[in-house]
């Protein structure tokens, strides 16, 4: 009696382990700890963790750190996926990343447990959400610094590499002379950052090292406010006379249309999205991709070549130094289109908008240093352009038509940007001088028409244009 007694209490106690032991999670997190002190740049965290189960186990932690306050998105996410022994604790040590920005940042960190490491992660498979703040203080020395916001050229504007504040006030310290403990001091950045984002810059060809002096310099311009605020002037004229010049040769865009249309050159559909004719009921879309960047902007810019902004880069990595500027902040100071002539083998295509679209960019993106394989970039479902089919044959009499007399306008605004920014050293403007000041121009002359309703309707102020029969 008494061993079964002893029996029945060894297989209460038997049960109550295994079942206690069955509502331990598989896998169990029992301490963050977050860094002493935030830093720019990579951080290390410590999670400890417990496989209890008798499986291996394989994870991937997510982490996600954006500044509330500021001036501009600068989201940094990473992963990683280490795996743990059955019955296994232990402390991992993922990686945050922390963008060049001062004050207050929201940080996350996610763990899911995992089949495989390259499958799509789905919610059911998260077993730790946490989400914790940092800030970091910006010192008295970088405040005036910080105030001088700049703007980028187009989506080198958008790229990651340039997103915060830090790297804004860096690019003016080169452009002033000042070395990396200069920039150290005066942003309170750690040496090794410094340092890092000198490497990055360059490697991508933003920065010179004088191999003598150790010194860099910049390889794009930076305009100056007072450059900035007599280029606002200068381009208000540019933009007011070639506006006047534009919509004086409008006058004529129909009866030309209409006589190539007789002549059989054109068919007299305008709804044929395939058809080349399409394009000439839309003289919008003529004058602001064709006219004013493809063959105004390659002659003033390019000096009569295509303009190439995104030549051996892509749209989402940008990294064409040639093409690139820096300008102070403010609509004033800046136009506000977007053109891409991209080459694909033997064809193109022409990407234009009014305004910045909306481009989702994955891949090799950031670039991997050495690798040239373009970045994937796709356009957001909401915001998609009109698409027309290009025929020379069709386009090249209307565009003749259409920039009669603007050869002068394009001179004189030529020698307004040299007398401007030309030095003894260089007295020819560079391309990224030159890129700059026609987005001014070119920004407000079709401004100036379309708030004149001088050329019709704007549509969607975005265009996708591919030759036809994709040659």
């Amino acid at each position: 009696m008494r061993a079964f007694i002893g029996l029945i209490v060894l297989c209460w106690f038997l049960s109550g382990a295994i079942a206690a032991y069955a509502q331990l999670p598989e896998i169990e997190v029992s301490e963050l700890t977050l860094p002493d002190t935030w830093r720019w740049g990579n951080q290390t965290l410590g999670v400890t963790v417990t496989n209890n189960s008798e499986d291996i186990k394989f994870v991937v932690i997510k982490t996600r750190l954006e500044f509330i306050d500021a001036p501009r998105p600068s989201r940094r996410e990473t992963s990683t996926s280490p795996y743990l022994e059955p019955g296994q604790t232990v402390t991992l040590r993922p990686i945050i990343n922390v963008p060049g920005n001062y004050g207050n940042a929201v940080a996350r960190m996610m763990m899911y447990d995992v089949v495989d490491t390259l499958d799509a992660i789905s919610a059911g498979a998260q077993f730790f959400d946490t989400t914790f703040s940092l800030a970091i203080q910006m010192p008295p020395s970088a405040g005036d610094w910080a105030d001088r916001a700049i703007t980028l050229s187009p989506r080198v504007e958008q790229h990651p590499y340039f997103d915060d504040q830090y790297t804004r006030i860096l690019l003016q310290l080169v452009s002033e002379g000042k070395s990396e403990e200069d920039v150290a001091a005066i942003t309170g950045a750690q040496p090794v950052h410094v340092l890092a984002s000198f490497r990055r810059m360059r490697r991508h060809g933003y920065f010179i090292r004088d191999t003598v002096t150790k010194s860099h310099r910049l390889t794009f311009p930076i305009v100056s406010e007072p450059q900035a605020e007599q280029a606002a002037q200068l381009t208000d004229r540019s933009a007011q006379q070639l506006a006047e010049l534009i919509a004086a040769n409008f006058q004529h865009y129909v009866t030309l249309r209409d006589s190539l249309i007789q002549a059989g050159v054109v068919t007299a559909d305008p709804d044929n999205v395939l058809g080349s004719a399409r394009i000439l009921y839309r003289p919008y879309a003529i004058i602001s991709t064709l006219l004013l960047w493809h063959d105004l902007g390659g002659r003033f810019v390019s000096g009569g070549g295509t303009l190439m902004p995104f030549e051996n880069t892509d749209i989402c990595n940008a990294n064409n130094p040639e093409y690139t500027y820096a300008a102070p902040e403010g609509e004033r100071y800046n136009g506000h289109h977007f053109y891409a002539f991209l080459t694909s083998g033997s064809s193109y295509t022409i990407e234009w908008s009014d305004r910045m679209p909306e481009i989702r960019c994955s891949g090799n993106f950031p670039a991997k240093p050495g690798s040239r394989t373009p970045a994937r970039w796709t356009k957001s479902p909401t915001d998609q352009p009109e698409f027309y089919c290009l025929d020379t044959v069709v386009t090249r009499p209307v565009l003749d038509r259409l920039a009669q007399g603007t050869d002068d306008v394009l001179q004189a605004a030529l020698a307004d940007l040299k007398a401007l920014v030309g030095t003894d050293i260089q007295p020819e403007p560079s391309v990224g001088h030159k890129y700059y000041y026609w987005n001014l121009i070119a920004s407000k002359t079709l401004d100036i028409l379309t708030e004149q309703n001088a050329i019709g309707d704007r549509g969607l102020g975005y265009f996708s244009m591919v030759p036809l029969g994709g040659q």
